[in-house]
This record gives structure tokens, C-alpha cells and sequence, in this order.
């Protein structure tokens, strides 16, 4: 009995069927194992003939997109010929909003706690910094005492960026909260 309701619940769950283009879009949460994903999508296309795509570098990524943005962002997608895969840090886009026809998501979800800790020591590691000097020579060096400051530290001094309280974002471009990439663009609902 149990065999068959873990069937069914899987053929309800299972929305490729009703995606409208040859696209699986991996929308991708921050520090939950997304590189590895996409090493493997790029190894798949290679061996199964489909095209992998990404957004191109930026110097900040945007996560929640105004409305405009969205819109040419799901032109950039629907431009991709497919079957082909593409991915991006960014909030669910929600396609059928703008007119248009869905592809298939896929996403990884990792420990909250265990994936907040790995992002502020990312983001302070010093090639990070390195990298992102020579991709971009004007971002300034952050202050030596931010760097080596740790996460215990972070949040029993209640610092901003170790602030997780519900509407609280600031200008932190909240890759904070892994329920953004499943709730969409609109602030109000998804802070």
C-alpha cells in the first residue's frame, strides 16, 4: 500500500509533462551544491547533444528582479533553442505571468543553518575577493575586521547581515533566505 501512494505522489509531483519549452531552468540557490549540478549539466550536454547556458557575470547579482527584468529574462531564456538547460541565481520567475509558456525547474535545497554558515564564510574567503578584484577592478577590499569576524560572532552582535528576521533585507540582496527562489518576485509575500 505504502509503495503505491509514494507512486502516486510522485506521477503528482512530477510537472515536466507540463512545461511548455525544452528547457529545464535551475534557478539556483546559493551554497547548496549548485556547481556540482552544473559541472554535471555541462557534462550531460556534451554527451547527450543539448545546449547549457547561464547568465552572464555580473558585478551584483540581483535575486529578486523588478518586473521589466523579469520579463527580459524570460525573453533571453525563450530565445534558447532547445532541448537545452540554463541556470541562474534568481527568484522563482514566474513565466505564465508574462504570457509565456513554462519550462522545467529543478533546484536543491540544503540545511538552512548549515548553508547560511557557508555563505558568510564564502563571501569572506580571500579568493573570492581575489577573483572578484580582477573581474572587477573598482570594488573596494572590505575592512580587514569584517573578513576575520566570525559567524558566532555576526549574530550575537546582531549585525545586519546575520539579521534574519522576516521583512529585514536591507541592500543585502538576500541570498539569505532559500524561499525566494521558490516564491517569486513580489517582496511583500516572499520577505
Amino acid at each position: 500500500m505504502t509503495e503505491k501512494l509514494v507512486h502516486n505522489l510522485a506521477d503528482k509531483l512530477n510537472n515536466t509533462m507540463k512545461a511548455d519549452m525544452e528547457l529545464v531552468f535551475f534557478n539556483r540557490v546559493p551554497k547548496v551544491g549548485s556547481q556540482s549540478l552544473m559541472e554535471l549539466m555541462t557534462r550531460l550536454s556534451k554527451r547527450n547533444g543539448f545546449g547549457w547556458h547561464r547568465d552572464k557575470p555580473s558585478r551584483m547579482e540581483t535575486i529578486v528582479l523588478a518586473d521589466q527584468d523579469e520579463v527580459q529574462l524570460i525573453d533571453e531564456i525563450k530565445a534558447i533553442n532547445g532541448p537545452a538547460t540554463y541556470s541562474k541565481h534568481v527568484a522563482y520567475v514566474n513565466f505564465t505571468k508574462h504570457g509565456s509558456g513554462s519550462p522545467i525547474y529543478i533546484n536543491l535545497v540544503r540545511d538552512p543553518i548549515e548553508r547560511l554558515v557557508s555563505w558568510y564564510y564564502y563571501i569572506r574567503a580571500p579568493w573570492y575577493f581575489i577573483e572578484r578584484k580582477q573581474k572587477y577592478p573598482q570594488l573596494r577590499i572590505p575592512d580587514p575586521k569584517w573578513l576575520r569576524k566570525t559567524f558566532d560572532d555576526c549574530v550575537l552582535d546582531g549585525d545586519e547581515e546575520c539579521t534574519y528576521e522576516q521583512g529585514v533585507g536591507g541592500g543585502l540582496f538576500d541570498h539569505r533566505r532559500q524561499m525566494l527562489f521558490f516564491c517569486g518576485m513580489d517582496r511583500k509575500t516572499c520577505m
